[in-house]
């Protein structure tokens, strides 16, 4: 952390200047979201970095990093031309055959900044978002901040989606942790990195619980927003549900032994509780979502059909997984 102190000062603002940092977008998300949602990530967080230019000892890298076999440079480097200013000069890093957290890995080790800071492609930064999520590194040991996702309401069905599913509204209190609004201490991210697991999701977790279990110093800042998007379409909906399945028998199993038996009564007890889930969030973010009885209605059947595929995957994942693994990916 001595790295990150030495490099504060004050800027011509009297304010204190930020430590170096470096902000890393893995280009995968993107494939699934509307294609809009790029360019107005990009073009949100270059106006904040223009804010903040006085702020910064440096400006600040950006590091795109993607899969060849999914996405072309060309298309990423004709995105940030039209959406950064020409004084940024962004890394451009091919990484064959990695995918969302590999590629967050491979961008912390091409970073130089003391602060390294994750946004997904898919999702777009709000106002003060930037400031938000780099000044708790200002505080004497910070390692680890986590920001505030929520998905957006501007139709019916992402307001149905935003009621049922597991992200927070924007006006809920949020201490959650979710990879795509997060930041770390570079030194201390090298140190664990995202856990290379046979998972789709769930890394995050497990590296904030290794972070927890010895004592590193993880700060909340929920005025860090970012809009994250709904599931894009049938396909899309379908994927996330199946693969969330497979990842929660993963993780239940995670480190232990554990009976085909009890990985069905672990399935079957998470689709109860996920049952009661959809209810309350539903019927709690009435108010904060929508009182619309149709919005409300589809909230529901949403909410029970997701976590009815994700059952059913779980189910799957206990007996032939490779049916998943060589069909679904999100």
């Amino acid at each position: 952390m001595s790295s990150i102190l030495g490099s504060i000062r004050r800027g011509r603002s009297g304010e204190e200047t930020f430590p170096s940092t470096s902000i890393v977008i893995e280009w995968e998300n993107v494939i699934h979201a509307e294609e809009s949602r790029s360019e107005r990530m990009l073009r949100a967080l270059n106006a904040q970095l223009a804010e903040l230019a006085d702020r910064f000892p440096e400006t600040p890298e950006i590091i795109f990093v993607y899969n060849p076999e999914d996405v072309e440079e060309t298309q990423i480097r004709h995105l940030a031309s039209l959406t950064l200013d020409d004084h940024h000069d962004p890394q451009f890093v091919a990484s064959p055959g990695s995918h969302f957290y590999e590629l967050k890995n491979v961008g912390a080790e091409r970073a130089t900044g003391d602060v390294l800071v994750y946004v997904d492609s898919d999702v777009v930064p709000q106002a003060g978002w930037l400031a938000e999520i780099v000044s708790p590194f200002l505080e004497e040991g910070t390692e680890m901040v986590l920001g505030h996702p929520y998905v957006e309401t501007d139709t019916r069905y992402k307001s149905a989606v935003a009621m049922f599913w597991f992200f927070p509204t924007e006006e809920e209190a949020y201490e959650g942790y979710m990879a795509c609004n997060v930041a770390f201490s570079r030194e201390a991210f090298l140190e664990y990195r995202f856990p290379e697991e046979d998972s789709y999701r769930g890394q995050c977790v497990e590296l904030k619980r290794r972070l927890e279990i010895d004592e590193r110093c993880l700060y909340n800042a929920p005025e860090a927003k970012v809009s994250h998007p709904a599931m894009n379409g049938l396909d899309h909906f379908v994927n996330r549900a199946v693969c969330s399945g497979y990842d929660s028998d993963f993780w239940y199993r995670y480190g232990e032994e554990r009976s085909e038996k009890d990985r069905a009564k672990a399935a079957v007890s998470k689709l109860v509780h996920r049952a009661k889930q959809v209810g309350y969030n539903v019927l709690s973010r009435r108010e904060s979502v929508s009182n619309d009885p149709a919005t409300i209605a589809l909230a529901l059947a949403l909410g029970a059909s997701y976590y009815l595929l994700e059952f059913v995957a779980r189910l799957v994942a206990i007996v032939r997984p490779s049916l998943i693994e060589r069909h679904f990916r999100i």
